[in-house]
């Protein structure tokens, strides 16, 4: 075991198991025989547990083992149905239980079509494959996980590059990456049409691996990046997978593919993965097996955790470790995969056996004697304010991102809460000067998008700082980059956005106001061809849900849509006579909704 503290730009220490053999079981070993891919299912004995992989690389006959001992020792090889030899792709296992609490185990396998097999006795006899529907794949699937919509429903992941999602393939030229989601409601039985979450032909996201937030409210999946040009990604759920957060990049530590999670009992996150850095980047055991330790905290903050973890050293490129990962009731983490274990032989199928406490006194055993003890990590305060913007075009046009609070000196004057982007920015200091004596005015001057991470906890944390009688909101230049709001999810998200106003300012009114045109850069008079159009499909979209929920509509579109000439030039920000307008616009809105809520007390 060697920690590596001297590798100054690596972000967490790392451990490596590599050499310690007394950790390590085989699982399957056959002389010429390329054996891979495994996953794993730990039965509620806590002692049986199952395991299929592939006689191939990806694909081949299905193999079928079973462990009654944790893993410690496997059987022979069991028998299969005819039909598990046809498998073209990675099979995956996986437990389910259906409403009437009836178990099943399901074995998955995927290209087109993907193929669906059953257990009703635990994994005893089997059916043969049969096509869930008329849809395949790849890698189906990367996980088929219970959610909390009703007793048996699963949500269920995979990915596609054009070539199997249809009997036909239909790659694109640059290819595009696409990710799915398919929902069961019979405890994972039959399984509903895919439907894309994300699609990228610059960002390639797949192999997705689940993990759900210790409070069970949300759900996180972390996904492969397989144009290596960027981190592996990380999305989130907190509606059971209805909706999802735009990908973001995970910490470097945690660079690689498929990865796969489990919680020990001291609430740390174990994920074991095969590590893959992307081009530009190094990582301390490229193309081996890896685990990374640390909290839910950590993935959802974008901190990098607390260990790095080789589990073992892959003696050909980076062909090895889709990993299964099982946590034995004495807390023994058990993670099983294939890889080139030996130099010059075919890959074969390994457990490797290890105690989270184990690796915390290898960790404090090797620490430098001179170094002083640690305090236990603790997050940061959340704050609200704090946000950043990745797209330089995209700035604050002022001074900066943040909360700003009116000093309230008369307790019956009414207070309004101006929420929206750099746009905002231009227009603020005029509406609270207009306003003056009328009603104080907070604004919150941020980058978000509907589907940015967390945005419902930091709205919630703004207007608990009312109670606000006005809630005006404009925002939406900061979701129209492809990909940021995933196809399909801009009516969800935004109906989710005003029912999280709703909820925390019931006795508030709430106006929406629609974003601004976007021009061409240093041709203030015309239109942006390629953005705009999205600004005005999304002002459509906005202006649908808000007539369906009776929320009033500021057209600050239109407002500037015939000035094309007060345009800044920069593509998104106005000159001061543009301001004015807008500012006008908004004054006047705030000014006919404080004289009724003043009628109608």
């Amino acid at each position: 075991m060697a920690l590596n503290i001297s590798a100054a730009p690596f972000p967490v220490p790392t451990i490596d198991l590599a050499a310690e053999k007394h950790r390590q079981v085989i699982v399957d070993r056959e002389a010429g025989q390329y054996l891979g891919h495994p996953t794993t299912v730990l039965l509620e004995d806590g002692k049986t547990m199952l395991t299929v992989y592939p006689k191939g690389h990806g694909r081949g006959a299905i193999v079928y083992k079973r462990s009654n001992d944790g893993g410690l020792t496997w059987g022979e090889r069991l028998p299969t149905p005819a039909s598990w030899a046809t498998s073209k792709e990675v099979p995956t296992l996986h437990r389910v239980v259906d409403a009437a609490g009836k178990k099943r185990l399901i074995v998955w396998s995927g290209l087109y079509p993907a193929r669906l097999a059953v257990s009703e006795d635990d994994g005893v006899t089997w059916s043969e494959l049969k096509p869930a529907g008329d849809w395949g794949g790849i890698v189906v699937m990367g996980f088929t996980e219970p959610i909390k919509t009703g007793a048996g429903h699963y949500l269920a992941m995979f990915h596609d590059d054009g070539r199997y999602f249809t009997s036909k393939a239909a790659q694109k030229k640059p290819v595009e990456f696409t990710l799915f989601k398919t929902f069961s409601r019979d405890g994972g039985l039959t399984w509903s049409a895919p439907e894309a979450v994300q699609h990228d032909t610059k960002v390639h996201l797949c192999e997705p691996g689940f993990i759900r937030s210790p409070d069970g409210k949300e759900i996180a999946v972390l996904l492969r990046e397989n144009s290596r040009t960027r981190n592996s990604h990380i999305i989130f759920s907190r509606d059971e997978g209805t909706t999802w957060t735009a990908p973001r990049e995970l910490s470097d530590s945690l660079n690689g593919d498929r990865h796969t999670g489990k919680y020990a009992p001291d609430g740390r996150l174990f994920v074991s993965f095969r590590s893959l850095a992307p081009r530009g980047k190094t990582t301390p055991f490229s193309g081996d097996w890896v685990a990374w330790v640390g909290r839910y905290d950590d993935l959802a903050t974008g901190k990098p955790g607390q260990y790095h973890v080789r589990l073992m050293d892959n003696t050909k490129g980076a062909d090895c470790a889709y990993p299964g990962v099982e946590v034995l009731p004495d807390a023994t983490i058990v993670t099983t995969t294939y890889g080139h274990w030996t130099t010059n032989e075919a890959p074969y199928v390994v457990s490797v056996r290890l105690k989270l406490a184990e690796l915390d006194a290898k960790a404090k055993a090797s620490a430098p004697a001179s170094a002083p003890k640690a305090a236990a990590p603790q997050p940061p305060p959340f704050k609200s304010s704090a946000a950043t913007e990745s797209d330089p075009r995209l700035h604050a046009d002022g001074p900066g991102w943040r909360l700003d609070k009116a000093t309230r000196t008369d307790p019956k004057r009414p207070r309004v809460l101006l929420m929206g982007d750099s746009i905002l920015n231009g227009y603020l200091a005029g509406t609270v000067k207009a306003l003056d004596g009328l009603a104080y005015v907070d604004a919150w001057v941020n980058p978000f998008a509907q589907s940015s991470y967390r945005l419902h906890e930091m709205l919630a944390e703004v207007l608990a700082r009312g109670p606000y009688d006005i809630v005006h909101v404009n925002m939406g230049l900061h979701g129209w980059q492809k990909g940021r709001i995933p196809d399909g999810q801009f009516e969800p998200l935004t109906r989710k956005l005003v029912d999280t106003i709703r909820a925390q300012a019931p006795n508030a009114t709430f106006i929406w106001a629609s974003s601004t045109p976007v021009t061409t850069k240093g041709k203030p008079g015309e239109l942006d061809a390629e953005i705009n159009p999205v600004i005005i499909e999304h002002n459509r979209l906005a202006a649908k849900v808000m007539a369906e929920l009776k929320v009033p509509v500021n057209d600050l579109y239109a407002v500037v849509a015939t000035r094309l000439d007060l345009a800044r030039g920069d593509q998104f920000h106005w000159k001061p006579e543009g301001t004015a307008l807008l500012k006008d616009a908004v004054v006047a809105t705030l000014q006919r909704e404080l004289k009724a809520r003043g009628k109608r007390t």
